[in-house]
């Protein structure tokens, strides 16, 4: 990293809450499964078989809507026909179509599109993220990125074009990328499998000391934000981090 180019990263530090029940928690649940639908469309596509599916989904939809579904010309695009059918329902129409995948054998798929206990997962992870931030930079690149983006949520444009190289230095660029990540919980595990997959999990590797001190703080979290909130009872502080090298030596400097 060029002295001229410090990497900033903008944190806050809040108390840990319990996540607040949602009011209508079906439709949240059905809206957060539609969410990984469009994310895992192509391996959806790509490997589910449309027939069985189509034959017990097809008493759900009106005639008409179904028409596109049995005349489309293959079965890639009866699959994406009939995401498309899902991604517009009601949650009972969601919940009925991953309970349809289950009972056919997609249990991978299930998994992806309603994984068992995702906060609490990606809470850890999110954890050993930011605690190897900077070593996480030392590798990370465009291709990384895009893997990871490719299976993501959010405004995935958005974050695209900004961490495009002519947006200034791999770093910085790569910075913005792992704050978006570590947003969402389904993006963190997403990030997490890329690593896995290009045997790169050992970046998200503790210490024992360390992950004794990780519980230490348990009731403490660390979040990585753009736009900061307005100010409350809830954090702790809020800094700007500035990481820079003089000397070969690096340094970290709080605002």
């Amino acid at each position: 990293m060029d002295e001229s180019e410090p990497l900033e990263i903008q944190v806050q530090v809040c108390y840990a809450r319990p996540a607040k029940v949602h009011k209508n928690s079906e439709r949240s649940k059905a809206e957060q499964i539609k969410h990984r639908l469009k994310a895992y469309r192509h391996k959806l596509i790509s490997d589910v078989e449309p027939s069985a599916l189509a034959s017990v989904l097809s008493k759900t939809f009106q005639e008409s809507d179904f028409d596109s579904v049995d005349h489309a010309g293959s079965c890639s695009r009866r699959v994406e026909r009939l995401l498309s059918l899902v991604e517009k329902g009601e949650p009972g129409l969601v919940n009925e179509f991953v309970t349809v995948l289950n009972n056919f054998g997609y249990r991978e798929i299930v998994e992806l599109l309603n994984p068992h206990d995702v906060h609490h997962t990606a809470r850890n992870v999110r954890k050993r993220i930011a605690y190897n931030f900077n070593r996480i930079l030392e590798e990370m690149q465009m291709t990384f990125a895009r893997e990871t983006l490719s299976n993501c949520m959010g405004d995935i444009d958005g974050i695209t074009q900004r961490i495009l190289p002519k947006n200034g230095n791999r770093r910085q660029r790569m910075s913005y990328f792992l704050q978006f990540i570590l947003k969402e919980d389904h993006n963190v595990i997403e990030f997490e499998k890329m690593l896995k997959q290009n045997g790169l999990e050992k970046l998200l590797e503790m210490s024992e000391n360390d992950q004794e001190q990780l519980v230490s703080t348990q009731n403490i979290e660390v979040m990585f934000v753009k736009d900061p909130k307005p100010s409350s009872s809830e954090i702790l502080f809020e800094s700007v981090i500035t990481l820079s090298y003089r000397g070969g030596v690096k340094e970290a400097y709080g605002i």
